[in-house]
């Protein structure tokens, strides 16, 4: 109802908004198409009164992906900016090896591990989401708070280890967590940062008996860094660590928390840890549609860690390639490629009061970045970028 309002209140002004579609196929998942559409109503608050998302994906084997999302930047006039939104997924290859660090892809290593699908399962839900942040002053400093519930029902396919080992949340089942957090946010431009940095700390959690099946509590701290290099190139590097108390359910222990929180990693287990290195190139300028269009290349190096805390995760070093990168050259998880690539075209649109129209995006054209980070996955990609101020439109290797 919140969301209607705020949506109503905007509607009044101009609106931009574009709408592209998706194709992609694999053998897994077979042909999937769909559109994704963006639309921004414009006015004198930058870098917009509101931003509304919508998706629509289907697979030929099945599989589905659909959301809505809102942003408000400044929810009736106040400073308090809204994010809501409504999904529903349904993925037939959903990855598990193992928790911990000392997972493997090898079905040797896996006594009673048979079949097909040996190290995936069937999962379909149905999301829903809200977040706001409020700033203090000039300062940079800004207060959140978030809410999510899920609706998440697994089928575990015989022989897999998923069916053999049977972690807490395997079963499925609802959760509703809330969260609270704070962030220092010093970057020059939200959607593509030039410099700066922004510090975040956060903690989630959901109790038994409250909409959910299962107590637990996190915290996760980020950290990301932006530095020019001329006018063309610019140098940035993250880290984020995420902690969860024994007891956390198998959709959460894949998930790092904060307001806008990194779903559906290969690194399962309580305690997780990733860094990355990243080198962006603006190569060329051009105009297309009536549009400011930049070419440019982007260059990456991740590595991350994770532990299950139960006495089998390996050395500490060298960090953790997970088997999802490994098997990468077998098959590929369509989803999470698919929603990599959309998560980068779900704010495509920015005009600004007295601006000429702009928007923002990124494309590989090899092959888009899988969410697993990983030191196997340093390659360059090309890519190209609609300039924009438009927050939450992230480059390939998911830098805000």
């Amino acid at each position: 109802m919140l969301a209607a309002f705020a949506l109503a209140a905007a509607v009044a002004a101009p609106v931009d908004w574009l709408a592209l579609p998706i194709a992609s196929y694999n053998s897994d998942d077979g042909l999937a198409g769909g559109v994704v559409v963006q639309a921004q109503w414009l006015g004198r608050v930058a870098p917009y009164k509101a931003a509304l998302g919508a998706q629509v994906l289907f697979s030929t084997a099945g599989v589905q992906s659909h959301y809505l999302r809102l942003d408000v930047p400044r929810l009736f006039g106040t400073p308090l900016r809204l994010w809501v939104g409504a999904e529903y997924h349904r993925e037939l290859n959903a990855p598990y090896y193992g928790l911990g660090n000392d997972s493997s892809s090898n079905v040797a290593d896996h006594p009673g591990v048979f079949g097909e699908h040996p190290f995936s399962y069937l999962r379909r839900y149905p999301q829903g989401s809200i977040a706001f942040t409020l700033p203090f002053s000039n300062s940079g400093v800004r207060l959140s708070a978030f809410a999510r519930y899920l609706r998440l029902h697994v089928e575990a396919y015989d022989g897999s280890l998923l069916a053999l080992e049977r972690p807490p949340g395997s079963e499925g089942g609802e959760e509703l967590s809330f969260g609270f957090g704070v962030l220092l946010d010093r970057r020059k431009g939200e959607a593509m940062p030039t410099e700066g940095y922004l510090l975040e700390a956060a903690l989630r959690g959901a109790q038994q008996g409250m909409a959910s099946e299962h107590t637990y509590l996190g915290g996760t701290a980020r950290a990301m860094g932006f530095v020019p290099i001329g006018s063309r190139i610019v140098l940035a590097a993250r880290i984020v660590g995420d902690a969860l108390t024994p007891g956390t359910p198998l959709f959460e222990l894949a998930r790092f928390g904060g307001v806008d929180p990194l779903e559906g990693v290969g690194f399962i287990g309580r305690v997780k840890a990733l860094g990355t290195a990243e080198m962006r190139v603006r190569l060329a300028d051009a105009r297309l549609l009536d549009r400011r269009v930049t070419f440019g290349a982007v260059a990456f190096i991740d590595t991350g860690r994770v532990w299950q805390l139960q006495g089998n995760d390996g050395r500490f070093l060298p960090a953790r390639v997970p088997p999802r990168v490994r098997a990468a050259a077998r098959r590929r998880h369509l989803v999470g490629a698919l929603r990599e690539l959309l998560h980068h075209l779900r704010q495509l649109l920015l005009t600004r009061a007295g601006q000429k129209r702009r928007f923002s995006s990124a494309f590989s054209t090899a092959r888009v970045r899988s969410r697993t980070p990983s030191l196997a996955r340093m390659l360059e990609t090309w890519f190209f970028t609609v300039r924009s101020a438009t927050p939450r439109a992230l480059p390939i290797s998911r830098f805000e």
